[in-house]
Parts: C-alpha cells; structure tokens; sequence
C-alpha cells in the first residue's frame, strides 16, 4: 500500500510530529520534498532539546527504516518558491512536502469476506506484516 501526503504549510513555531503516534504496523517510511528545502526534527523521544537538524533540498531523500522507523519528525519549516522552474513547469506540483509512506500487508487465513489492511475502516480479519 502507498499513501502520499503533501504538506503545503510549516508549523514555524514549534516542531510537531508528521505522525503523532506509531502507524498500526511496521512500516518503512520514505519522505521526498519535491520542491521547497526543509528543516526536519529528528529525535528518538519528543524532547525538542535532543533534536538534531538536517537541511534537505529539493530532490533529497530520507528514509527511515529498521529501529529508526518509529523515529519522532517533523518539519519546522519550508522554504516558499525554491524549486527549480524546470521541476514545477515539468511536474505540475504544488509547493510543498510530498512524503510517501509504502506499508505491506497479508490478508490473514479466512473464509469468504476476508479483507486486506489495517487502520480506520479495515475489517477485523486483517492484520500488516514487514515491511516493504
């Protein structure tokens, strides 16, 4: 399963978790801004003082896998009008963050009407598994 988010604002006064609390099962989470840098947060707990900062470009990827997937981010701010021309006039993106997280799932061993997925909505016969 793919889900694509685009993020079009900052918080600027303080970092906030992108996922406040861990997603249902594991998952490997893949995070692209397409056009403006960003400044994420990055911290194995929620205290802003053992942060560290990194700068990303437009184009840059960060990946969070392993141990680190359940890592508390988030952005503090985007740069407006920072992408390359080139980029937009070929894409046709908005500004902003696109994160894409990309999560695996089986359906478990059932009878008729067994479905797939897990989270808001998803039947009581599936569960996720590993990740992609």
């Amino acid at each position: 399963m793919l889900i694509a988010s685009l993020f079009m604002k900052s918080n600027t006064t303080c970092p906030s978790p992108l996922h406040s609390t861990p997603p249902p099962t594991p998952s490997v989470h893949h995070s692209f801004p397409p056009t403006p840098p960003t400044l994420p947060w990055i911290c194995r707990s929620r205290d802003i003082e053992e942060a560290s900062t990194v700068r990303l470009e437009s184009g840059d990827l960060l990946v969070f896998g392993g141990p680190g997937r359940m890592i508390f981010h988030s952005v503090s701010k985007v740069h407006p009008n920072t992408a390359p021309p080139e980029l937009v006039r070929a894409t046709g993106l908005r500004p902003g963050r696109l994160n894409l997280t990309f999560r695996q799932y089986r359906a478990l061993t059932g009878g008729p009407g067994t479905r797939t997925g897990t989270g808001a909505g998803a039947g009581a016969g599936a569960r996720g598994k590993g990740t992609s």
